[in-house]
């Protein structure tokens, strides 16, 4: 299967998942958004309008409501075309001025010649305990449709509260019994002046405007989600052949050099990894050649032994330099003090890695030069448990970095230098306790025959981080440099060394690493 196919095979579900949790969080919060603005557009409708009116016309409709000439009187009328005229202001359905009162046991809930059923309040029922009674119904443009004053209607929510809050109050979207449309209502109190309820002012709006809105979230969702795949799939193809098409040249050029053809160089552009597997293939290309050139100009023992020289500095470097030069962590800095000055060396493989915390595994070869460095890269991906009799380092700082375990198989212990207290951290069931700007030493067993014992090697330490470590790790690398270099140069060395330095900068917990 190609590269491309393989993309898509597996990124287009995730991706189709995740454009989905995306599409419902934006519904859930518009149409929360949506339904907010209609509530709050109702009540500041009702607040106003209740505002505007003036209670002792209220009363004086109140008193007359039975009164079957009041939709004739002049000024029942009157107040009547104030209220129409500012409804055809308003964007709501119906406006309406009423009053609730609590329906007695075996009452009507609506007149008699609108409740064919004979619907009647019964105890228990809450449904029908309470009944709206229409003091001025402006839904209408023509009087002689809307409902006359008097009239009864059901109490479908709890609006009857507001005689006891005296708050406005906006009603879930309800299914309405006469019309059986869904609406949504709001209720403000006309207070008199001795602060008593007297009535309400209604207004009501269906929820096709809601709908409405909400499929056009929906069609701006569905088609904002296509548009967002469809780019996806795009970006997806031109990633899959920038990927395929070096991979494709890597191919090629392997196969060349499968031919002899040694001295062909490869040149891509392309991700990171695959440009440096073609400079190694580059690097490889080159050994052979060096390697051939030699073996025409001498014997081939001794020109084996230089490539294999060659080839395993260049294999040290990728197990141990290029790991410390790539490491990057915000609160962990790691610097290498190494020496390549003795042919004689047993190669070092760093290992490091997440495993409830920062993770570093030392492992030095058995064997020296290249074929123990070789036999040492073949274990590169084997957990600790797995190195058998391997000479390695293993510690583990913890999340919080203030605690260090190590496990030690032939090889020194690390030294922890505490810059607070100017002296050495010593091991409890090897587990380290660390503060802040601590420093963190592991070295192989070349530094120890460069010294004689572990125990000088302490010392040696000990002498410039008493006077240098408050400077910082970069300073404390460099002194330690020159003291290697002129120690190196008075004894001569024996076997490499190599000291990969530590410092913790923050003991806060981590949310980000790369390693």
């Amino acid at each position: 299967m190609k590269i491309r196919s393989r993309l898509l095979l597996l990124l287009l579900p995730t991706l189709a998942a995740f454009l989905m949790l995306i599409a419902f969080f934006f519904y859930f919060n518009w149409s929360r958004e949506i339904l907010d603005s209609f509530k709050g557009r109702l009540s500041s409708i009702v607040l106003a309008t209740a505002d505007s009116i003036n209670s002792d016309d209220i009363a004086w409709i109140s008193e007359h409501v039975n009164d079957p000439d009041l939709t004739k009187n002049p000024k029942y009328l009157a107040y009547r075309q104030k209220l129409l005229r500012l409804k055809k202001k308003l964007p709501v359905h119906n406006l309406l001025i009423v009053q609730v009162e609590p329906v007695k046991e075996g009452e009507y809930v609506l007149k008699n010649e609108e409740n064919p059923e004979n619907e009647v309040h019964e105890a228990g029922d809450q449904e029908t305990a309470y009944r709206q009674i229409f003091l001025i119904d402006v839904s209408q443009a023509d009087p002689k449709l809307a409902n006359q004053p008097g009239d009864f209607d059901f109490s479908e929510t709890e609006e009857h509260l507001i005689y006891f809050t005296k708050k406005a109050f906006v009603t879930p979207i309800y299914l309405a019994k006469k019309t059986h449309e869904r609406f949504m209502s709001a209720y403000a109190p006309i207070m008199n002046s001795n602060g008593e309820v007297i009535a309400l002012v209604a207004a009501d709006e269906s929820t096709k405007i809601i709908d409405q809105k909400l499929s056009n979230a929906i069609l701006v969702i569905v088609l904002g989600g296509i548009g967002t795949l469809f780019l996806l799939i795009i970006t997806l193809f031109i990633i899959a052949n920038l990927i395929s098409k070096p991979v494709q040249a890597l191919n090629k050029a392997a196969l060349n050099i499968a031919a002899g053809d040694y001295e062909s160089n490869i040149k891509l552009d392309g991700p990171r990894e695959i440009v440096e597997l073609a400079n190694t293939l580059n690097t490889m290309s080159e050994c052979l050649v060096e390697n051939i050139d030699r073996l025409k100009e001498s014997s081939l023992a001794r020109e084996r032994m230089y490539g294999e020289y060659e080839c395993s500095l260049l294999l040290q470097h990728y197990m141990l330099q290029k790991i410390v030069d790539d490491f990057t962590d915000p609160y962990v800095r790691i610097r290498l003090i190494s020496s390549n000055a003795a042919k004689n060396q047993n190669g070092l493989l760093l290992q490091i890695h997440q495993n409830g915390g920062l993770g570093l595994t030392l492992v030095e070869a058995k064997n020296a030069g290249f074929a123990g460095l070789f036999d040492l890269n073949k274990k590169a991906s084997l957990p600790v448990d797995e190195l058998g009799d391997e000479n390695y380092i293993d510690c583990i700082l913890k999340s919080d970095y203030k605690t260090m375990s190590c496990r030690i198989h032939d090889m020194s212990a690390p030294l922890v230098w505490s810059v607070d207290k100017n002296n050495y951290i010593l091991p409890q069931n090897n587990d380290y306790s660390l503060q802040n700007q601590d420093m963190i030493f592991m070295f192989n067993t070349g530094l120890v025959d460069l010294f004689g014992t572990e125990i000088k090697v302490a010392a040696w330490f000990s002498k410039v981080l008493r006077h240098f470590a408050q400077d910082g790790l970069e300073t404390i690398q460099i002194m330690l440099s020159n003291e290697l270099d002129f120690i190196s140069k008075k004894q001569g060395l024996k076997r490499n060394y190599q000291i990969i330095s530590l410092q913790i900068t923050t003991l806060q917990p981590l949310t980000n690493k790369k390693t």
